[in-house]
C-alpha cells in the first residue's frame, strides 16, 4: 500500500532542524484554512516599582522576576512563585548519597 501525503511530510519534517521545523509551524498556521490564531504570549513588562512598561491587560498573566525568582501573577494576584536559593543547591552537590 503506497505512503499518504502526510505520511510523507512527516518524514520529512522530522528530518528539518528545530529553527526550520518552527518556520514550518508559522507557515502552517499561516494558511488561510488553518483554524489557528497567532499572537503574542509574552507577557507586558511592569517595572519592579509598579510603573507600567507599556499598555497591559487585566487578563494576561505578568511575570515579574529576579536572577533567582519568579512570580506570576493573574488579575493582580500571586498565583506562581518560583525561587532558586543557590547556596542549598552547592551544598546538596557536595552531599554524598548514603
Amino acid at each position: 500500500m503506497p505512503e499518504s501525503n502526510l505520511d510523507e511530510v512527516i518524514k520529512l519534517a522530522e528530518q528539518l532542524s528545530p529553527e526550520d521545523r518552527l518556520q514550518l509551524w508559522h507557515y502552517l498556521a499561516q494558511l488561510p484554512d488553518s483554524g489557528l490564531q497567532s499572537g503574542s504570549l509574552v507577557a507586558p513588562e511592569i517595572t519592579l516599582d509598579g510603573e507600567l512598561a507599556e499598555i497591559t491587560y487585566s487578563d494576561l498573566p505578568v511575570m515579574v522576576s529576579t536572577e533567582t525568582s519568579a512570580t506570576i501573577f493573574l488579575k493582580s494576584r500571586e498565583i506562581l512563585q518560583v525561587t532558586f536559593r543557590p547556596e542549598n543547591f552547592r551544598q546538596s552537590r557536595m552531599e554524598v548519597p548514603s
